[in-house]
């Protein structure tokens, strides 16, 4: 069952080393796309571990002077300060840029706290924001102004407060509210319709944007969506083993994303992702 599950999901994340990103990352570049590379500890990890684990993960992808950013998970390391000061001053150090995603609602103020409490400095992470949360709405005017990257995506964790919230005007809603920020925008989406709804809204209010693709989901129609209206391409690139266990639990609410998976494991995802 385990080689089953790894042999599944390896169509969709790096592998579980820092150098199976590193690998993917150089491919991707290659081939013209930027990278956000984001690691996902084992459970068992401690604090200390994760952060020196992404520290690693700075430094390396630093070295490979690409566009690249690194995805940076503040709950894992249970929102320890000090930790998170490391992090955030290592990157100022050698000019990469940090983004801070929150797994779950619980996280959100916390997570929105580090954002504005270190806006406006040399290493400024930029955060993710759920369309699928309504407080989204409200978390996207207060950034809007700051010059803070946001990815908007249309989130796996529901609002329990709001959990019939129609996932495509949520995220919608959250574009609109971003049209005009002075940071720009990831369209983080694989709905193609979606992706040309967002970007001209944010184009047509001069808004910065780029789409974003989660590594080894098919982009055909995505990317045409980005070449049409000349908007950069960035790909998250997970790695980790925690990895594994996401992908298949995702899948498996998700049966469109279960057949994709085992298509792609049987015959390679490469054909279109790049294409």
């Amino acid at each position: 069952m385990d080689a089953l599950r790894a042999r599944l999901s390896s169509a969709y994340y790096a592998g579980p080393a820092l150098g199976d990103a590193l690998r993917l990352n150089q491919r991707l570049s290659q081939q013209g796309f930027a990278t956000t590379v984001g690691y996902w500890p084992d459970a068992t990890a401690t604090p200390r571990v994760i952060a020196d684990a992404y520290l690693a993960c700075i430094d390396a992808v630093a070295n490979q002077q690409l566009d690249s950013t690194i995805s940076v998970k503040p709950m894992v390391m249970a929102f320890n300060a000090d930790l998170i000061g490391e992090l955030a001053e290592r990157a100022g150090q050698v000019g990469i840029g940090l983004h801070y995603d929150s797994r779950a609602i619980e996280f959100a103020d916390q997570t929105l706290e580090l954002v504005l409490a270190s806006a406006g400095q040399r290493a400024s992470p930029g955060c993710t924001l759920p369309g699928a949360w309504h407080r989204s709405l409200r978390d996207a005017e207060r950034l809007r102004e700051l010059g803070v990257g946001v990815r908007v995506v249309k989130g796996m964790w529901r609002d329990p407060d709001h959990p019939d919230l129609n996932l495509r005007e949520g995220y919608l809603a959250v574009i609109d509210r971003l049209c005009g920020s002075a940071g720009p925008v990831g369209v983080a989406t694989h709905d193609a319709w979606l992706a040309r709804q967002a970007v001209q809204r944010l184009l047509d209010a001069g808004t910065r944007c780029e789409l974003e693709q989660l590594f080894g989901l098919p982009t055909r129609e995505t990317l045409r969506v980005a070449r049409h209206f000349s908007v950069p391409i960035r790909f998250y690139l997970p790695y980790g083993k925690s990895w594994i266990p996401y992908a298949l639990s995702k899948a498996l609410r998700r049966p469109r994303v279960l057949l994709w998976l085992m298509r792609d494991a049987l015959f390679g995802h490469w054909s279109y992702v790049l294409k």
